[in-house]
């Protein structure tokens, strides 16, 4: 089975895929479960998880849970919001809905356990020992500087490395994946068993998406001073909906071919 561990929809405020458009593209890349990782906020209900299933794709409830110092932690199988706090409030939070926890780009500046100047030592060890996944590649941030240290501290601490887009829009959905050796179970407690001791692969694709050319004509006067004071004055929830069309433009100017996956070494 294929995995898509951290994504996005309209759902968080830096998303732009609905909820339909993340379930089709699961399918168009032929991936069979996708955690639905939503910024600091839980909205998959019952007919979400029942609708995906119905056409192939296991939604696993999950969530970004971002803490009191900024660093971002991810639950998977969770059933109801996460508040935000101290870190070990919230990984406590997890463990008590039954949930498993991932670390999500470990060393990003700001949201990252080690790229927070604000982590203690303390924090990130007790973090690393009850977590149970770690990113080694992540689509939104640039991991492979520190493949090295990721993989220490998978050995050390017992974390079984994962690869995952954080697709916020919707082609980017796939491009990382992890696989596991195992068979479509039939209920969330099986999968949630499965994903604690299969055996994982992490892969990346290629050859999905032909982008077109970039327009060109706004972006040379996008640093300039009075672009920025303009766009300043625009409501985000314009700036928002005009988002969401060009990348729906977009989206349809791109074309998909049979997705190829490699394993990453």
């Amino acid at each position: 089975m294929r995995f898509e561990l951290h994504c996005h929809t309209e759902s968080s405020h830096d998303g732009f895929t609905s909820l339909d458009g993340l379930i089709a593209e699961c399918r168009e890349k032929g991936i069979d479960a996708v955690a639905v990782t939503e910024h600091d906020v839980f909205c998959l209900t019952e007919k979400d998880l029942e609708k995906a299933r119905g056409q192939g794709v296991f939604l696993i409830p999950s969530m970004e849970v971002t803490t009191d110092k900024g660093v971002h932690v991810i639950g998977f199988f969770i059933n109801r919001r996460i508040e935000q706090g101290p870190i070990e409030g919230i990984l406590a939070s997890i463990r008590d809905q039954g949930g498993l926890i991932s670390i999500p780009h470990p060393f990003k500046p700001g949201s990252g356990l080690l790229g927070n100047p604000l982590s203690s030592a303390e924090e990130i060890t007790a973090a690393l020992q009850e977590a149970d996944f770690i990113e080694a590649w992540n689509g939104g941030f640039d991991l492979s500087p520190f493949q090295e240290e990721i993989r220490d501290l998978a050995q050390v601490h017992g974390l079984r490395c994962i690869a995952a887009s954080d697709a916020h829009r919707q082609w980017e959905v796939g491009m990382l994946v992890t696989e596991m050796d195992l068979d479509s179970p039939v209920n969330p407690a099986a999968l949630r068993l499965a994903m604690s001791k299969a055996p994982t692969s992490l892969l990346k694709a290629r050859g999905y998406i032909s982008k077109v050319k970039r327009q060109t004509f706004f972006q040379r006067f996008r640093h300039t001073d009075w672009y920025q004071a303009l766009i300043a004055k625009v409501p985000y929830s314009l700036k928002r909906s005009i988002r969401i069309w060009k990348y729906g433009r977009k989206l349809a100017r791109y074309y998909s071919v049979p997705v190829q996956y490699e394993a990453i070494p």
